[in-house]
C-alpha cells in the first residue's frame, strides 16, 4: 500500500510533466490560422472597427485592456493588449485603408510571435469580405502543449472574426 501511494505522489507527476513536454517538443513551432466571412456591413464601417484598437476590449473577448505605447520604429503605432492568457505587444507595420492592415507581434512579450493580416474586400452593395490570417511561431514547448491540449478549439482568429460580426 505504501508503495502505491509513493508511486502516485512521486512517480506520476514527473511522468505527466514528461508527457506534456514530449507533446510540445514533437509539435511544430510554426502555425497559420485563417478565417474568412462575408459581413453585412460596408467596408468603411468594418475598417473603422478593425482599426479602432482602443475599443477592442468592448467586443473582443480575449482582450481585457488596450494601451497605446510611444511610437515604435519608423514612427509606427505600438499597442499592448492584456488578455486572459498573456500580454501581447504589437506594431502596425502596414496599412492601406480600407482594405489592408498588418500587425507584427513583438518577440519577448509573450510566448507567441508572428503577424496578423486583415484583408477587407467589397463584395457587393453593403457587404464586405473579411479575411484574417495569423502566422507565427510558439517557441516554448510547454506553451505549444498548452495550446494543443487546452486552447486548440479557441482559435483566436476565429474568435476575432466571430466577435467582429457580433459587434
Amino acid at each position: 500500500m505504501v508503495e502505491i501511494v509513493y508511486f502516485i505522489l512521486v512517480g506520476i507527476p514527473p511522468l505527466l510533466i514528461g508527457a506534456v513536454l514530449f507533446i510540445g517538443i514533437v509539435s511544430p513551432k510554426n502555425y497559420e490560422l485563417s478565417e474568412s466571412k462575408v459581413l453585412d456591413a460596408p467596408i468603411e464601417k468594418v475598417w473603422s472597427v478593425v482599426r479602432d484598437f482602443e475599443n477592442y476590449p468592448r467586443w473582443l473577448s480575449y482582450v481585457s485592456h488596450m494601451e497605446r505605447k510611444p511610437q515604435g520604429a519608423k514612427g509606427r503605432e505600438v499597442w499592448v493588449h492584456k488578455g486572459s492568457i498573456f500580454t501581447v505587444e504589437f506594431e502596425v507595420t502596414e496599412q492601406s485603408a480600407p482594405n489592408y492592415l498588418k500587425t507584427v507581434q513583438h518577440k519577448g512579450h509573450s510566448p507567441v510571435s508572428g503577424t496578423r493580416v486583415v484583408n477587407l474586400e467589397k463584395v457587393s452593395g453593403n457587404q464586405t469580405k473579411l479575411t484574417v490570417t495569423q502566422t507565427g511561431e510558439i517557441n516554448d514547448p510547454f506553451m505549444r502543449s498548452y495550446v494543443i491540449l487546452f486552447h486548440y478549439r479557441r482559435n483566436p482568429v476565429k474568435i476575432f472574426v466571430e466577435s467582429l460580426i457580433a459587434s
